[in-house]
């Protein structure tokens, strides 16, 4: 019987987004979260800095984006390959400094996703609930030097 009231607990579960996000963050496209994704962090192990989407890190370059673009400020990227992941940091003029790959495991309990960028493309953004704890979920798996 416990197992059964654990399980209506957890399929019950919804998960709050920041008060900061704008009406439509998330999109309504977008799933609960699961699976592996990388990610590229400064620190090691990873912080809660590691996770910042734009919002929080660099508010007005939101002024550029419109649409899903703009949602997605709200979010963080992350990828589910790290051969991508590798590409898409060296085509950046900003990831000079030493960097390192972050490999974790998300759920639905983390927020919602949604693949984002090409059709080709492995980049998702993960919208993250109010106070998850994504970093810890995060291991750092290797350096990455540009």
């Amino acid at each position: 019987m416990a197992n059964n009231t654990q399980k209506a607990m957890v399929e019950s579960l919804e998960v709050i987004f920041p008060s900061y996000y704008p009406r439509g963050v998330p999109p309504r496209e977008a799933q609960d979260a699961e699976g592996t994704f990388f990610r590229i962090v400064k620190t090691s192990p990873p912080t809660v800095d590691c996770f910042k989407n734009m919002y929080e890190s660099n508010p007005k370059r939101l002024k550029k984006f419109k649409g899903l673009n703009l949602k997605c400020c709200y979010g963080i990227s992350v990828f589910t390959d790290e051969t991508s992941l590798v590409n898409a940091f060296e085509k950046f003029p900003q990831g000079t400094e030493d960097s390192y790959i972050a490999k974790g495991m998300v759920d639905r309990t983390d927020g919602k996703m949604l693949k984002t960028g090409k059709p080709d493309s492995t980049h998702h953004t993960l919208w993250l609930g109010d106070g998850t704890e994504i970093h810890k979920k995060f291991s750092c798996i290797r350096g990455l030097v540009k």
